[in-house]
């Protein structure tokens, strides 16, 4: 009985120890992923942002060029 015991008691530590293990690699796997994703998306973010400013300084662009026609033509 007693040896009975400690063969559980070996077999719930290895278990233990196993689980242990899976979860550890499991999270380096997911530390992967999250960090692959983390700059997936900031070189997104960084390529929209470049793109907005963009558009931004073409339509002041575009208006300046409006308001210096109405200036110059309209004006006299």
């Amino acid at each position: 009985m007693t040896e009975l015991g400690h063969d559980l008691r070996q077999e719930t530590s290895k278990l233990g120890h196993d689980v242990r293990q899976e979860m550890l690699d499991m999270r380096h796997g997911l530390e992967l992923k999250i960090e692959g994703m983390r700059s997936e998306v900031h070189a997104s973010a960084s390529s929209i942002s470049r793109q907005m400013y963009g558009a931004l300084l073409g339509q002041m662009a575009v208006l300046l060029g409006i308001a210096y026609f109405f200036v110059a033509h309209v004006g006299c």
